[in-house]
């Protein structure tokens, strides 16, 4: 897996949950290619002893200015405001990762039950995969993650530039080819996001809309194979954990 990564990220509020992923995945995942760690400004000076674990630094993502108009109340459950380490997670989209031919991004606090390899014998070139958000009664669309009353005028004018009924996928984890990121992929998924502060889930939409509406690259991850299922956020179908290689929020 030498032309592989996996990828996370934390501030220091997430520092545990982001090295117990880190722990499972060489443990548990069998993996032990390159991991790396997204810090922001809170943990720039972070050291590690894992040859394989690297600590990249990118600038934290400052959205007080824009968010201004929200006047201190939320367009959702107060992750725009309270959350907005969330949006460190679209560097990941950054020319960096080129290096690499295949980036596998999971989010801190993942659990992995088996090992990963599933996932990296999977065909994504020139793709992205991803798991649906409205899997499985896929009644949710894209447009859901707007808030709509509020700012209608910034709405109106996403619907004005884009079809919003559409499926659309969780950022908690991605398999993507490198090939996928452009030298502006970062630029024009921030651009959208400082503009349309209507958001009721921070980068997921804005992810959404470059990466499956403008290029169109998403495609639905395989779901499971004859011997396991591969991920969900949580179980389903009277499934538990060790049905899973992996799951974001485990429950039994």
């Amino acid at each position: 897996m030498n032309n592989t990564c996996v990828i996370t990220f934390c501030d220091k509020n997430y520092l545990n949950q982001a090295q117990f992923t880190i722990n499972a995945l060489r443990t548990v995942g069998e993996y032990f290619g390159t991991i790396v760690l997204m810090v922001g400004d809170d943990l720039k000076d972070l050291k590690t002893n894992d040859s394989n674990l690297i600590i990249k630094y990118f600038p934290t993502i400052d959205r007080t200015e824009v968010l201004k108009p929200l006047n201190g109340i939320s367009t959702s459950d107060g992750r725009d405001l309270y959350r907005q380490f969330q949006w460190h997670k679209i560097y990941c989209f950054d020319t960096y990762f080129k290096q690499w031919e295949k980036c596998f991004v999971i989010d801190a606090g993942m659990h992995i039950m088996k090992p990963i390899n599933k996932f990296f014998n999977l065909n994504c070139k020139n793709k992205l995969l991803a798991h649906s958000d409205a899997y499985p009664t896929y009644q949710s669309r894209l447009s859901d993650m707007f808030e709509k009353e509020r700012f209608k005028n910034l709405y109106e004018e996403l619907l004005n530039l884009y079809d919003l009924n559409v499926d659309y996928f969780q950022c908690t984890m991605l398999l993507y080819d490198t090939n996928i990121i452009k030298q502006d992929t970062f630029a024009r998924i921030k651009k959208l996001a400082d503009k349309f502060i209507n958001t009721r889930t921070n980068e997921q939409p804005f992810v959404n809309i470059v990466l499956n509406l403008e290029d169109r690259v998403w495609t639905q991850i395989q779901l499971k194979d004859d011997e396991t299922y591969y991920y969900d956020f949580l179980e389903r179908h009277n499934l538990t954990k060790k049905d899973y290689i992996m799951l974001k929020y485990p429950r039994t």
